[in-house]
């Protein structure tokens, strides 16, 4: 359960935070943003790698407003190439307070970490562009979610990104990305039957049923989504005839479809994520294809020397990965990718 920040000056702090960790490592750019039917000239940062954009601004640009409020927008075209600038989703916390007309807001957990929500209240122009088809596509991908509690009754928000985390642009770029795919998608597709058979490709995010366990640290479940797709650029970079499933976060596949790698990613390396982690590809892997690869992928760190062991004895591969410059940063991927048959490649 989060709390809302409603003191001025605690939500003036945080927006400073938001400022910083989003534009850590970013590049600046003068561009015009359109928003109907006007545009304003600003500043913007872009990230090249992460393909989104933040205007962030700490100080009060919209107090006339029944509500007031900052005004954060985001998006994902590159600020370099276009005339102008369209925003995909914006985030714009009130100046105090806590208001359920706002549909974002800064939130606290029990460890003092401040966290960006968004309600899900998304507009579009367009038809079919609205809260119901947010909720619908935030879950099937399984996007972090969490409750926030205001007197006796409480509400459930998306979670955009804990600032001051190394991933935070990430974590946005995910969020900012996740929307930018929901927006382009037709209503029909969102409910569409997902295919039960393994395919060479990565599905849209918005076909990823994924249910998550909550274990009471937030961060993990924001960061599940970045270190994915940073495991998917990793594979596609190699040229490898990859995907994912509902049930897989990641597979390599031959050129007749049989499984030759399965990959788990947990965040976290507390004991239950990491048994379930062994479990998934115990079941979505060696009971399916015996001879496959698996490889359970964790932060960096060190599991405990009996669970290490296990891990041995039940021929599990162990990758480990660390944020660098707020990037995932793989390590020994290359040695489970290393003796993959030639069919494992594309156009092989």
């Amino acid at each position: 359960m989060l709390q809302p920040l409603v003191d001025r000056r605690e939500i003036a702090a945080a927006q400073r935070q938001l400022a910083r960790s989003f534009r850590e490592g970013a590049t600046p750019h003068k561009a015009r943003i359109t928003f109907r039917p006007k545009a304003i000239d600003t500043e913007v940062y872009w990230h090249p790698d992460l393909e989104v954009w933040g205007s962030i601004n700490v100080r009060s640009v919209w107090p006339t407003q029944r509500v007031p409020r900052y005004w954060n927008a985001f998006g994902v075209e590159d600020p370099g190439a276009v005339r102008s600038l369209d925003i995909t989703c914006e985030a714009n916390p009130a100046h105090e307070g806590y208001d359920k007309r706002v549909a974002r807001l800064f939130a606290r957990d029990d460890n003092a970490k401040i966290y960006l929500l968004h309600s899900g209240r998304i507009g579009g122009g367009r038809k079919g562009i609205g809260p119901a088809l947010f909720w619908k596509y935030w879950r099937s991908v399984g996007g972090p979610t969490d409750w926030v509690l205001d007197g006796n009754t409480k509400k459930e928000y998306a979670i955009v990104a804990e600032l001051g985390a190394p991933s935070a642009a990430s974590q946005i770029a995910t969020f900012v990305g996740h929307v930018a795919d929901m927006k382009s998608i037709p209503r029909r597709r969102a409910g569409k039957p997902k295919s039960a058979g393994l395919k060479p490709s990565f599905r849209d995010e918005s076909e990823e049923p994924r249910v998550y366990v909550r274990t009471g640290r937030v961060e993990t479940k924001a960061d599940h989504a970045v270190v994915v797709k940073a495991l998917r650029r990793a594979l596609e970079t190699r040229n490898l005839r990859c995907g994912s499933d509902e049930k897989r976060d990641a597979y390599v596949l031959s050129s007749t479809g049989q499984l030759l790698a399965l990959f788990e990613v947990k965040t976290t390396s507390e004991t239950q994520p990491m048994y379930t982690g062994v479990g998934q590809l115990m079941m979505n892997g060696r009971a399916t294809q015996p001879g496959c690869k698996v490889a359970l992928i964790l932060p960096d760190g060190e599991p405990r020397r009996d669970f290490l062991r296990q891990l041995e004895q039940l021929e599990i591969l162990l990758v480990k990965y660390s944020w660098q410059h707020g990037e995932v940063v793989f390590v020994d991927l290359n040695d489970v990718l290393r003796d993959l048959p030639r069919s494992a490649n594309r156009g092989k």
